[in-house]
């Protein structure tokens, strides 16, 4: 994953006391219990767990049984939310690549954290962790299901928190300070979506065509789907691919 270049790059950022303590404190149990540390991998690598749970919620949400008028709004606040969860990440990428790099929690020697049972040592220690791309994205998701149900919402939030942003500081893959700042750029994102001006402009055509073509629509919802659950994994793979074909890089 990793040659010899990057590692010049894993120096000590400087980081707030508050960062320092929280990720320390969480990170203590790590290294400790196999059976806790299997589970903290797992729930921060695995996309099933993490993306495949909050898009059902809102694969839920657009088919929750209700009027006909309240559930035209309803896959209108989807709509706007998908829509609000691309350039919410887009930022959160160009913020990683244009702010001083920092390197993860568990790379930052002058923090001693304890290394899980089983992690790779070299792991994203290319990747900057500033904002979280996790948090912006699922909290963006979470905050759109807010505008759907509160209590949906809530329990998005809830899961997103504990499932897949507490993990990943345990293993000393982010600060709380990516968590937060990933957080405040999904959630404004989703916020601003469902502004009546915006959201009237992006859902009306979306949904005329899932009238019009069930079969379409929702084939494509489902590869949609999948590459959120996955974080754009594979489309990222393939925009390199192209890139590197473009520039001649590939043989």
């Amino acid at each position: 994953m990793i040659d010899s270049a990057p590692e010049l790059r894993c120096t000590p950022a400087r980081v707030n006391v508050l960062d320092r303590t929280l990720v320390a404190a969480i990170n203590g149990f790590a290294g400790r219990w196999p059976a806790l540390d299997r589970v903290a991998l797992v729930l921060a690598g695995n996309h099933l767990v993490k993306g495949g749970m909050v898009m059902a919620l809102v694969w839920w949400a657009w088919f929750c049984r209700g009027g006909r008028r309240e559930a035209i709004e309803r896959r209108k606040t989807v709509v706007a939310t998908l829509a609000a969860a691309a350039p919410a990440l887009l930022l959160s990428f160009v913020v990683q690549s244009l702010m001083p790099f920092r390197p993860r929690p568990i790379h930052d020697p002058t923090l001693a954290l304890h290394v899980p049972i089983g992690l790779a040592s070299d792991v994203l220690a290319d990747w900057s962790s500033f904002p979280s791309d996790h948090a912006t994205l699922f909290f963006a998701l979470a905050a759109g299901l807010f505008f759907v149900s509160r209590g949906l919402g809530i329990a998005a939030a809830a899961y997103v928190t504990l499932v897949i942003a507490l993990p990943r500081i345990y293993v000393g893959w982010h600060y709380p300070s990516d968590i937060l700042a990933g957080a405040l750029i999904g959630a404004t994102f989703a916020s601003l979506a469902q502004h009546a001006a915006v959201r009237e402009r992006l859902a009306p055509p979306i949904l005329s065509w899932a009238r019009a073509h069930p079969q379409a629509f929702h084939a494509a919802f489902f590869l949609l789907s999948y590459q959120v659950a996955t974080l754009m994994d594979d489309a990222r793979v393939l925009a390199s691919l192209a890139i590197h074909l473009l520039r001649g890089d590939v043989a």
